[in-house]
């Protein structure tokens, strides 16, 4: 069950008082919510995922007495999410040399016309981050277009446009896959 913006605005009121229940409230109510966002914009890395969520809710714990707006805690939360991935994606490069990176799998193309899930994951996987992140915070999450502006600091126009060309580099994919009938 989702909370109301009212009772999210009460956990954040009461968890800037360090109230740990509070706080593990607001975690539950938005982990998805962050789990999406690394999904869309770090897809190859899935095995790191779980530790960086961690990462965003505690640094989330230490800044959220400097959140003055409790009602932006979702857009809040993933201001925290973006910085964190694209630390995470330079330290990578930090790390790692352009020739120690991997070939990618060779894709396994299925003659069946459903869309397998396998197919929508490659697929999902080659849109661009910000497409990625637009799309699963509306189909998956169940974001309004409102909301997601609210989160990724666009416009609702943006949000709408992004949304739209991530569904129709989708079925293009899918269509190339053989898996879109």
């Amino acid at each position: 069950m989702s909370a109301t913006p009212e009772e999210i605005r009460e956990y954040v009121l009461r968890a800037q008082k360090r109230d740990d229940d509070a706080f593990d409230q607001l975690v539950k109510h938005h982990a998805s919510l962050v789990a999406a966002l690394f999904y869309a914009r770090l897809p190859g890395m899935r095995d790191q995922h779980e530790d960086l969520i961690q990462e965003v809710f505690v640094r989330a714990f230490e800044l959220l007495p400097r959140l003055r707006d409790p009602s932006a805690f979702a857009s809040w939360i993933c201001g925290i999410g973006r910085n964190i991935a694209n630390e995470h994606v330079k330290s990578l490069k930090r790390e790692t040399s352009i020739d120690s990176v991997p070939e990618p799998a060779a894709e396994v193309k299925t003659e069946e016309p459903t869309i397998s899930s396998e197919s929508f994951k490659v697929c999902l996987e080659k849109l661009p981050s910000g497409l990625q992140e637009a799309f699963l915070l509306r189909h998956v999450q169940d974001y309004s277009y409102r909301a997601i502006a609210e989160i990724t600091s666009k416009t609702i126009s943006n949000v709408s446009e992004k949304i739209s060309r991530a569904r129709k580099l989708l079925r293009n994919c899918l269509e190339a896959e053989g898996a879109w009938s």
